[in-house]
């Protein structure tokens, strides 16, 4: 039991869902690289600070950022080792007056990725002036050239718009992004074709995601119903709207892609609450015969501590999700973690190495050679107003760092 409770945070009063979980991880991860042990651990990969909130391109080796001064760029990764060259993450420069730290309010999110079979763009919220606004706010697309170098401008749309999300299905003839306009009204469109765009009625008001399916023209979405928040499918060709789960919680970070220990079966993830990560397949589970989305697995928080930015991905024909944690009455997170869908066996475990309180955020994941890595913004604390949290301005942030899985290369 001792080296299982090593994996958590020594402090944390688990769930008894917790400790089955990791009881699990444990003996999965108990040799990795030969018969070195795996422990939660913590490298510095980029000391730039204002390298916020990356998005990161598995296909392509690179990620793409936004700076301080709203210069956007696109960084190169390592296939081997997984680092960053230059390490300051300014491999391109792509364009200018894109959004800046400073901005996140309106956007809430940086310039995002669109999988393509022209190759895979970046989509991204671009002022009409140096005056960052919703009403200069602007969508804008940079497409990789033949020569390594970047084309961007702006695309077509009827007024202010901003915060797109791209579409992530490969080799995609007409990939999609949605978005949202100054009145925080969400929409969808093909990148190519501004005559596409067509409003979403029913999702929410408000500056954030509607995910695009991954491998499908569609949307997966939560949004109140009889005052719960459910999860809903939205067809993008008929418009048609489904809704997903009738089940008790409120759903958030819902995300729908294919699973491979499911024979590329959809399944969806929704977050319930702020502790439960709940994922659905379509089994036939109804008298009548109908396949019905039912649950199948779940993880919950340890106790008193809360999940946020849930995110799943594929690796050696597995489902994961990786995350970071708000541990106890903290009110940022200060902790990553990965958790699997498999029932049989599964999986709930910190990655990150905790020695230092910091705040952890905006994890994201890639595959090198040397390994599965979760990569991450790691920012230094303050006790203004005798209250832990994280500081403000860009000088507080060390830079981008990473955890090793203990998953494998």
């Amino acid at each position: 039991m001792s080296g299982l409770m090593a994996m958590v945070k020594e402090s944390s009063a688990l769930t008894l869902r917790a400790v089955q979980c990791l009881g699990v991880a444990g003996m999965a991860l108990a040799l990795h690289a030969g018969a070195q042990t795996w422990a939660p651990n913590e490298t510095q990969i980029s000391p730039q600070p204002d390298l916020l909130d990356p998005e990161y391109n598995q296909a392509r080796a690179q990620f793409t950022w936004s700076d301080a001064q709203g210069f956007l760029w696109v960084g190169n990764i390592d296939p081997a080792t997984g680092f960053f060259f230059p390490p300051n993450g300014k491999g391109f420069l792509v364009d200018s007056e894109t959004i800046t730290a400073d901005d996140t309010l309106l956007t809430l999110n940086g310039p995002e990725w669109v999988w393509s079979s022209s190759g895979d763009g970046v989509a991204y919220t671009k002022f009409t002036s140096s005056a960052h606004r919703n009403n200069t706010a602007r969508l804008a697309y940079a497409r990789p050239q033949p020569d390594g170098t970047w084309a961007a401008s702006f695309l077509d749309s009827a007024g202010a718009r901003k915060a797109p999300y791209g579409s992530e299905t490969a080799n995609d003839p007409k990939p999609r992004i949605t978005y949202v306009d100054k009145d925080k009204n969400h929409y969808w469109r093909e990148v190519d074709d501004p005559a596409t765009e067509q409003p979403l009625p029913g999702t929410p008001i408000k500056v954030g995601p509607v995910r695009h399916v991954r491998g499908a023209r569609a949307l997966a979405y939560a949004a109140p119903i009889n005052n719960v928040q459910q999860a809903f499918y939205r067809d993008l060709d008929t418009g048609q709207v489904t809704q997903l789960t009738f089940d008790a919680g409120d759903k958030s970070e819902v995300w729908m892609w294919q699973a491979p220990e499911f024979n590329n079966e959809f399944v969806f993830m929704a977050m319930v609450g702020n502790n439960e990560l709940r994922i659905y397949r379509k089994l036939d589970r109804s008298e009548s015969g109908t396949a019905q989305w039912t649950p199948i697995s779940s993880a919950f928080a340890p106790s008193r501590d809360t999940f946020t930015s849930p995110e799943p991905f594929t690796y050696k024909g597995k489902s994961y999700i990786f995350l970071a944690m708000i541990i106890g009455n903290d009110s940022f997170p200060s902790e990553i973690w990965i958790a699997n869908i498999d029932s049989a066996a599964p999986l709930l475990y910190r990655v990150s190495d905790n020695t230092l309180y910091r705040a952890r955020t905006d994890p994201e994941v890639f595959a090198a050679a040397s390994g599965l890595y979760i990569y991450y913004n790691r920012r230094t604390l303050s006790t203004a107003s005798k209250k832990t949290k994280p500081c403000p301005g860009v000088e507080c942030s060390e830079g981008i760092f990473r955890a090793d899985t203990g998953l494998g290369p």
